[in-house]
């Protein structure tokens, strides 16, 4: 049987660090047991053609999710995982997605894994593919970039993030896999769950990979507390550095983890389609939008918007059902960069969206998330979220506060110097207990879900 990129990565893997129990013995078995020849794929896994689903019963163990995953790619399967959380609705599209276009899947064709997008862009998820050579190219490029030194063998994490997401399939354990490090997974919905916190200090890490809304409760909890938290309360005593991802991490949540615990958070850059790093901090930055880009990793900019482009060797192969990208193809990633600081080493963001640049009556070109950061800053609130308003020409904006009985809406009028004219904003205040990811308000990476959200309370 012809040898797979990923398959050759896992022997490597096990030969160099067999000895570590990576996971836990339990999954060394089952994996020496997979590469022996023997078959472990648990009876309720789903196939269509070529195509293994992975669903939420296997997530929920994390043994049987990592060698029925290498299983697969051993078999020369393509694993799909489902999305862990989300609507019934979201869940019923993305296997509508499969059903409708496993068969067109050829076995000449490199896929590995398909996984969805959250779909709050576009407003419908998309399914992801990701070649054995995309998967494989970004752990290399990983292992390029981060030294040895921040992270090894001696290291060991949490495993926090979701594994039906790139980020924390690939830009955390798959890597740790390849640094030989150890992941001690947190099920938050198992029968044996324990509380994160708990789990946290009885594994005692020494890096964590975390999205900014879980840095942003443990930073309000901190704050409300009269007594601080001490650090080995909330994350044990051999943390070194937390890596963020998945979402923007405002400057101020950065610091105040600097100054209050002295832990530097290094934040990456990329998105599912990229496998997902594109760029990736290793040190410690003053600024919270400068990203070292990953070896290989090639940029362009749009010039009339600014918007960033990228392509490389983990660029993926397309989205199923669409058609297949081209090797030189370039993939518009929707963010606007500063051009003048941008290098062919580092991109510089702006926080701005492709998306969110609105172009008014007057000619004039408006950012939403400008308006957004304004608002925060005037009502130093967590979350809040703008729409534009074209049949009465005003914004509306929603604005997380503290506590309040009902939501309430005040009109209010701001000038902003840059735009140069008065726009008013009309402001509808919500109790911050309404934007949770339960709710749907806020999406798995903890950004205000700006559709649902106005749906549901703008008055």
């Amino acid at each position: 049987m012809k040898r797979n990129l990923l398959t050759k990565w896992i022997l490597e893997s096990c030969q160099k660090y067999g000895d570590r129990k990576w996971m836990n013995q339990h999954t060394y078995h089952h994996l020496s047991q997979t590469l022996m020849g023997h078959r472990h794929i648990p009876h309720h896994i789903t196939s269509i053609g070529r195509i293994r689903i992975f669903d939420q019963p296997l997530l929920q163990n994390s043994s049987r999710f990592m060698y029925s995953l290498f299983q697969t790619w051993y078999d020369n399967k393509i694993a799909c995982i489902l999305p862990f959380s989300g609507s019934k609705k979201t869940r019923e599209y993305c296997c509508h997605l499969i059903n409708q276009h496993a068969n067109g899947l050829h076995e000449q064709e490199d896929d590995a894994l398909i996984l969805f997008t959250s779909g709050t862009t576009t407003g419908e998820p998309k399914g992801v593919r990701l070649s054995h050579f995309n998967i494989a190219s970004q752990l290399e490029m990983l292992r390029q970039h981060v030294p040895s030194t921040l992270l090894g063998e001696k290291d060991r994490t949490c495993g926090i993030l979701p594994w039906s997401h790139c980020y924390g399939l690939i830009g955390e354990c798959l890597s740790m896999f390849d640094r030989g490090g150890h992941v001690v997974p947190w099920i938050p919905k198992s029968p044996k769950s324990v509380s994160l916190s708990f789990h946290i200090v009885t594994t005692q890490p020494t890096v964590l990979f975390v999205v900014p809304y879980l840095l942003n409760k443990w930073k309000e909890m901190d704050m409300k507390t009269r007594q601080k938290i001490p650090r080995q309360l909330l994350f044990g005593s051999h943390l070194r550095y937390i890596v963020s991802g998945g979402a923007p991490l405002s400057f101020e949540t950065r610091d105040y983890f600097w100054k209050r615990w002295n832990i530097p958070i290094y934040e990456g850059y990329g998105c599912t389609e990229m496998s997902p790093m594109i760029g990736l901090q290793t040190c410690f930055y003053t600024t919270n939008t400068t990203f070292p880009l990953l070896p290989n990793v090639q940029i362009d900019i749009v010039r009339e918007t600014n918007e960033l482009r990228v392509r490389g060797p983990n660029r993926f192969i397309g989205y199923l059902g669409k058609p297949t990208f081209h090797q030189d193809d370039w993939f518009s990633t929707g963010d606007i960069i500063d051009p003048k600081n941008t290098s062919s080493t580092k991109i510089v963001l702006t926080k701005d969206r492709a998306s969110d640049v609105l172009k008014l009556s007057n000619g004039r070109f408006i950012s939403l998330t400008t308006i957004e950061t304004f608002l925060e800053k005037k009502y130093n609130s967590t979350y809040t979220c703008v729409r534009w308003n074209y049949e009465k020409e005003y914004f509306e904006a929603i604005v997380s506060v503290p506590t309040i009985r009902h939501s309430q809406t005040i009109p209010t009028i701001i000038s902003l110097s840059e735009f140069g004219t008065i726009y008013p904003i009309r402001v509808s205040f919500l109790s911050i207990d309404k934007f949770s990811i339960d709710l749907g308000t806020l999406t798995l990476k903890g950004q205000c879900n700006r559709s649902v959200l106005f749906h549901r309370f703008y008055s």
